[in-house]
Order: C-alpha cells, then structure tokens, then sequence
C-alpha cells in the first residue's frame, strides 16, 4: 500500500479511516502501519494538530481457540464481542468506549482477556461528521 516509517515519521502514500484485522494477534505487528496508521494511542486532537482525519486500526493482541477449553463446545465469546461492538459503534458509541461495553456485556463470562488493541483514535467516532470541529 506504500506506507512506510521514514525512520521518524509515517509517511502515507495510501492510507485508511478504519481498519479492523479480525484475526489472531493482528495488534501484535506492524498492520497499521501498512493501512497509514500509527502504532500508538492518541486522540481527535493528534490528528487535528497535524490537519488530517482521524483514524484508527482494531486488531487483537493474543491467538485466540475457536472451542471453549474447558468445555469444548465453540465460543461464542468471539462474535459476541465483535457483534455487540459493532452495533454500539454503528449507533454513536466512541470506538474505545464500545469496545469495553461490548467486552463488559459478554455472557457468562468467558476464562480468556483477549482484549482487542486500537492504534491511532482511542475515541473515533464512526461518523466523520460528529468529530469534534478543529
């Protein structure tokens, strides 16, 4: 895609609003990089500064099984999770705020803390329109 560090600073050459990596330890690397995203927690206001949109990358931080271990029936913590973040974002929610409520609401409680990872806007909004105005 083109994207690349300088060595100092990401330099875009193609970059992207949101990139959610639905799969195992897809936080761990340098996926957002490749998407125009940096590797680190900021806010609405690091992106303002430099007169660009915000953004933000969703990946997962550790391998995750597809079956419960101690059961072995298949989780359904996994699209719980994902499907309950989604629907809050879709309706307003700040990106990390959904994702803690959707990982507080899982039932029963599941035995991993496979917590998803956001590089760039902790708190984007889904919307462009409802970020704060510059």
């Amino acid at each position: 895609m083109g994207n690349v560090y300088n060595g100092r600073d990401l330099v875009r050459s193609n970059d992207f609003r949101f990139v959610f990596i639905d799969g195992c330890e897809s936080a761990n690397g340098d996926l957002c990089i490749a998407f125009g995203i940096e590797k680190k927690k900021v806010d609405f206001s690091y992106y303002n500064k430099k007169k660009m949109p915000t953004r933000a990358f969703l990946g997962w931080k550790y391998h995750e099984e597809y079956k419960d271990v101690t059961t072995g029936v298949f989780s359904t913590y996994h699209s719980a999770v994902v499907t309950t973040f989604f629907n809050k974002w879709i309706n307003g929610e700040p990106l990390a705020d959904a994702i803690s409520e959707s990982e507080a609401e899982k039932s029963p409680p599941y035995p991993y803390n496979n917590t998803p990872i956001i590089w760039g806007d902790q708190n984007m909004l889904r919307d462009p329109r409802d970020e704060p105005s510059p």
